[in-house]
């Protein structure tokens, strides 16, 4: 089993991302 104090931050990390990929798609769409 994975800590959550690992899991929070890779979470954390993915999420941001995922937003920054979309931020940058409709920057350039």
């Amino acid at each position: 089993m994975i800590p959550s104090r690992l899991i929070s931050p890779l979470f954390i990390s993915y999420t941001y991302s995922m937003i920054d990929s979309i931020s940058l798609f409709m920057a350039v769409a």
